[in-house]
């Protein structure tokens, strides 16, 4: 069914917008309800819209209401109005402009406070004539022609403004939909360029490139616009050239690599160029600092080589700078003193591997340490938060996921290690804040440069220790963007990264953590390397750390070092779980249960209500929404059978949510304070009126365990935070969090490459009682004998190679 629509309001929802107005055919006042990622940009007042829609309408509000699967913009007001301008002038009615072009002028945004209302416009058109010689004078940009009209250069020149930027934007519109490009592209080129679009890939159809991995298919539409010669670019053009050089970076940059080898990188650069002007474009890209070569003679793009190597200085120039030992006998005496303590409390002692962890990471600008699950890392952070308080020195604990975050600060709070300041004049105290997300401690050290008497400033002036957990999911980036504030706004200050290198690696690009892991355990000498070992004694005979352990050995360890039970647990390691059966009961261990992939993920969802929603996480490995085990196809079965039992009251959803429903944040908000992975759960929808003659707004009360806190949101706030249902995660945004019990899909693939031996580790340990896999065991096996991923991806990041220069 299609539907042409004079837009008169529009209302953002939660990725989806609710367009209002006019049926042109109909002579009608409908809704229409579309996604944003299906419409290039957000409808104005005034403009007509062109939209595909499903067959049938809900009313709402006494309004027809549909559903639209395509949207196209059109240009009505001035593309189709010789018939009406016909009508008025034989009707002597000259000076009237045709009903939509009157009210695009009347009402669109673009022509809104520039001087030129209603009386205005009616009197240029009289003293040019006629509306038909006004809008000729528009469409041929006559801006003599409007300057006498409107008898004022100002008015004349903004109003023809207003006429070509609306212009711009639908040839933009138009010609980006002709051009071949994929819709998401498409929409991102839209965002970015606006109503230039169209201007800027005519000048360069290869500029769209340079702007990251996600327009990674702009290569082949800027070919396909130079072979039809509706671009004029010479195939040894520097700007095809260039483009290539790019396409190439970006598109080895979607899987994490930072670097290429230079026979694969010749080899595609042929594919894409040809083999005669291969030497010609890397000459090119070279002296344009398009590209530059590695140590190892890698190629790179010269961005990404720059990150790397203001990565590779930062971290050398920590690692060369030498603390004063003037403290380090305190140290020792404290950390002994810590280990009475924590033997008081818990009745063992730390380990010798514990102690140097946290002596090293105390007596050194830059410190790495690493070791599995249940070795004691948090007990080791926790010893140097105790010596740091002793020596009244600030340190910080932050980690990249909010839960990870919340975790540390728990643990810190059991070992009761945590300060507390005093608040107001009334004797009352509060806990100390010195746990953060990487996001958020960097926010918090800008708003202390800026107020130094901010609530909880980073006292950066006084020599703090910041300690990274779970430094397997830093990626380039953002180690890049923390090492640059820190360096500009402290004098000094040390750095502690710790982690599991069994972890999955960053969903950013590069490595940064795992390579100079590498470099700790073949130099430990170069740098202060610790590895925890030693497993805890209520851990050893824990079934999910046995084979946790399994798994890591398999892709950390060399064949050739493997023990028998190694080899025979990487023969069959199915053999090494327990088959899931109709009896069970919330046991602890690891089970699977072989499945197809058309019944994975209900099966998924009958053993999670078995076993209580409240306690269970389904997790798997696809985010992506075209893939059919997604987190959204799980959310989407999830909420589909939770809806048919439970008995909502009318008005009881805003959007696709309610009360009681599993939610995640997506996108970090500052302002409430909410982050990327918050995890958490609708307690309520309520009515709510900020202050009294304002609009009553229907609200979310959803209460985030992890961050301690309950947050009251409208529709606007869930957008803004990325609010999504959390019945399904991904591996990857488990990272720091623990289940009761984790519910794994694995399904039937093709792939050698994406399952792979970290993914499965890292879902494994993520239970505190039991791990279930449920789909294609054979897919389980050949990720459990794949490679870790990090071991996969092509870096130019070398610590070693800068200290051998």
């Amino acid at each position: 069914m299609n539907v042409e629509l004079e837009v008169t309001s529009v209302t953002n929802l939660i990725n989806e917008f609710v367009i209002y107005g006019n049926c042109l055919v109909r002579n009608k006042r409908l809704s229409i309800r579309i996604k944003q990622q299906l419409i290039f940009k957000k409808p104005c007042e005034a403009e007509v819209w062109h939209f595909r829609c499903e067959v049938g309408s809900t009313l709402v509000n006494y309004r027809q209401q549909f559903k639209a699967t395509e949207a196209k913009l059109t240009f009505r007001a001035f593309s189709d109005i010789n018939s009406e301008l016909d009508l008025y002038e034989r009707a002597f009615k000259q000076f009237q402009l045709p009903s939509l072009t009157q009210k695009l002028f009347y009402k669109h945004p673009e022509f809104r406070g520039i001087g030129c209302g209603k009386a205005r416009i009616e009197k240029a058109i009289r003293k040019i004539g006629s509306a038909r010689k006004f809008l000729i004078a528009l469409k041929n940009e006559n801006l003599p022609a409007l300057i006498d009209a409107f008898d004022s250069f100002d008015r004349a020149f903004t109003f023809l403004n207003a006429y070509k930027n609306i212009r711009a934007e639908f040839e933009s519109i138009e010609f980006i939909e002709q051009s071949g490009y994929d819709r998401r592209t498409a929409l991102r080129l839209i965002k970015l360029f606006g109503r230039t679009t169209k201007e800027q890939i005519i000048k360069n159809p290869y500029s769209p490139i340079r702007l990251g991995s996600q327009f990674a298919n702009a290569w082949g539409v800027a070919e396909q616009l130079r072979k039809r010669n509706i671009v004029d670019v010479a195939e040894d053009s520097p700007k095809r050239l260039i483009g290539a050089v790019d396409s190439i970076v970006y598109r080895m940059l979607k899987h994490n690599h930072t670097a290429i080898p230079e026979e694969q990188f010749k080899t595609r650069l042929a594919n894409l160029v040809g083999k005669k002007l291969v030497e010609k474009t890397i000459e090119i890209a070279v002296s344009n600092i398009a590209l530059c070569k590695t140590y190892n003679g890698h190629y790179q793009g010269t961005g990404l080589a720059h990150l790397e190597s203001f990565a590779e200085k930062s971290l050398a120039n920590k690692i060369n700078t030498k603390r004063s030992t003037d403290f380090n006998n305190s140290i020792q005496r404290y950390i002994s003193e810590f280990n009475e303590y924590f033997f008081k409390m818990k009745g063992f002692n730390l380990t010798q591997e514990q102690k140097s962890l946290a002596y090293k990471a105390l007596t050194n600008n830059f410190s790495l340490a690493q070791g599995a699950g249940g070795t004691g890392k948090s007990t080791a952070m926790g010893c140097v938060k105790y010596v740091c308080n002793r020596l009244n020195r600030p340190v910080y604990f932050v980690a990249v996921a909010g839960i990870a975050k919340k975790r540390v600060n728990d643990e810190l709070r059991k070992m009761c290690i945590l300060r507390s300041n005093p608040v107001g004049l009334l004797g009352n105290v509060e806990e100390e804040e010195c746990s953060y997300t990487v996001r958020g401690f960097i926010n918090q050290v800008k708003l202390t440069l800026k107020n130094p008497k901010v609530k909880n400033p980073i006292l950066i002036e006084r020599d703090p220790l910041i300690v990274f957990d779970e430094s397997s999911m830093l990626d380039l980036s953002l180690v890049v963007e923390f090492l640059k504030l820190m360096d500009n706004c402290s004098k000094s200050y040390s750095i502690s990264m710790i982690g599991d290198i069994a972890q999955i690696a960053p969903v950013g690009i590069g490595i940064v953590w795992q390579t100079m892991i590498t470099l700790g355990a073949n130099k430990p000498d170069l740098i202060a390397y610790s590895e925890l070992k030693s497993v805890h004694r209520q851990e050893i005979d824990n079934p999910i750390r046995q084979i946790a352990d399994l798994i890591r050995t398999v892709g950390h360890n060399d064949a050739s070092s493997w023990e028998e039970d190694i080899h025979h647990f990487a023969n069959s390691p199915y053999k090494y779980l327990k088959p899931l059966t109709k009896t069970y009961d919330g046991d602890n261990g690891v089970f699977y249960q072989t499945a197809s992939n058309s019944t994975v993920i209900g099966l998924a969802y009958d053993w999670a209500n078995q076993l209580g929603i409240e306690n269970t996480q389904v997790i798997t490995p696809y985010s992506s929404h075209d893939n059919s085990f997604s987190t959204e196809a799980v959310n989407e079965y999830f909420i589909e059978k939770l809806r048919i039992s439970q008995s909502l009251e009318k008005n009881s959803t805003l959007q696709d949510f309610a009360k009681g429903d599993h939610i995640m944040v997506t996108k970090n908000n500052s302002i409430l304070d909410l982050y990327n992975g918050d995890m958490g759960k609708i307690e309520d929808i309520v009515y709510e009126q900020a202050e009294k003659g304002a609009d009553i707004k229907k609200k979310l009360i959803c209460h985030f365990s992890d961050a301690g806190k309950t947050v009251s949101m409208d529709e606007t706030n869930a957008f803004e935070v990325g609010l999504k249902h959390s019945y399904g995660i991904t591996i990857h945004k488990t990272q720091g969090s623990e289940f009761k019990y984790t519910i794994v899909i694995i399904p039937a693939t093709e792939s050698t490459t994406f399952i792979e031996n970290s993914m499965i580790y890292t879902a494994l340990t993520r239970s505190q009682t039991a791990t279930i896999f449920i789909g294609d065991m054979s897919t389980l096996s050949r990720a459990i004998n794949s490679n870790p991923a990090y071991k996969n991806i092509i870096t130019g990041f070398n610590l070693d190679y800068y200290f051998e220069k």
